[in-house]
């Protein structure tokens, strides 16, 4: 094991298969909380609230997106927020697919294609 770290807000998770870029990885946890840590030593860079438990998290450009019934989108330098779409009928826990510009997500009625 190079390193092993516990996420302070001591929820379950990570739900999600981490998104890496940059030597950095990206991870949602069951509290509602997305992670960015180096991804050399497993040091927490920033983390941020954006509510719920985190179902899929995808690097998108210089974002990162989560869902979680609704969509987040952060800038993974520092975990600012630059979006957030609250999604009328919600999104499933599907996986987010990218192709580095916009975010693809699954709801219950609808594909739906929104900015990073």
């Amino acid at each position: 094991v190079r390193w092993r770290t516990r996420l302070p807000t001591g929820a379950f998770g990570p739900m999600n298969t981490p998104a890496i870029a940059d030597g950095t990885l990206y991870v949602g946890d069951g509290a509602g909380w997305i992670y960015a840590l180096d991804l050399a030593t497993g040091a927490i860079g920033w983390r941020r609230r954006v509510g719920g438990g985190i179902y899929n998290v995808v690097v998108c450009g210089d974002n990162v997106a989560s869902s979680n019934f609704e969509a987040a989108v952060l800038d993974r330098r520092d975990g600012s927020w630059r979006r957030f779409y609250p999604a009328r009928p919600q999104l499933f826990d599907a996986p987010l697919g990218t192709d580095g510009r916009r975010v693809y997500v699954q709801t219950t009625q609808y594909l739906v294609a929104m900015d990073c």
